[in-house]
């Protein structure tokens, strides 16, 4: 049996549909995420994470370091 009291997470995207279909898909599996509709390259997370997964996104990046760079930031 695994336990993950104590464990959240965030999913962002910067399309708002995206977010809507990724809140159904969670809620299909039981799951509660928060889902924030966010744009990396202009706003910032004011959190931090154990881990960050970016995933299959850094070529839609006009600036990828940068946005490399902020996710590191927030990772413990």
């Amino acid at each position: 049996m695994t336990q993950t009291l104590g464990t959240e997470f965030l999913g962002i995207d910067v399309d708002d549909d995206t977010i809507r279909k990724a809140r159904l898909l969670a809620d299909c599996l039981g799951r509660a995420p928060e889902f924030r509709v966010l744009d990396l390259e202009r706003e910032t997370i004011e959190e931090s994470f154990d881990y960050v997964l970016c995933l299959n996104v850094l070529h839609h990046f006009k600036n990828p370091l940068a946005a490399l760079e902020k996710l590191a930031a927030i990772t413990r």
